[in-house]
């Protein structure tokens, strides 16, 4: 799993030399290739993996509950946590919200001080709040 460091070029031997199914692989911590890509700010690797399993792979959670959101928010990266949101599909709220009593992307952003990523993530809660009525 290189996908944190940029080599695109691996990847692409991986999924023409194996099938895209050989890019699901996690560590044994259960982080995936799109929590590497979110954690590194790899945006070219996020989108290649996103265009070969499709915006599920951004849903994937390791066994702390983390989503590519949760990466993205440690990670501060503003540009690569909007690209999640959008892509995503699925209610923004469903990729940022923890896992159980788990932390939200929301919180692993404030605790690692990124404000940016923090307002994007309230203004996003905040909008799905608005439609729902919640």
């Amino acid at each position: 799993l290189r996908t944190g460091t940029g080599q695109l070029d691996i990847l692409t031997f991986i999924c023409e030399g194996f099938g895209p199914s050989a890019l699901t692989s996690t560590t044994r911590h259960g982080v995936a290739t799109a929590h590497l890509a979110a954690r590194g700010g790899n945006m070219k690797v996020m989108v290649f993996l996103v265009e070969k399993l499709g915006n599920q792979i951004l849903l994937a959670r390791d066994e702390e509950g983390w989503t590519s959101a949760h990466s993205a928010a440690r990670a501060g990266d503003l540009t690569m946590l909007k690209y999640i949101v959008e892509t995503a599909g699925v209610s923004p709220l469903m990729i940022l919200a923890g896992q159980g009593a788990g932390p939200t992307a929301m919180d692993i952003a404030t605790e690692h001080g990124h404000t940016e990523a923090f307002e994007y993530l309230k203004a996003v809660a905040e909008q799905k709040d608005a439609v729902t009525g919640n």
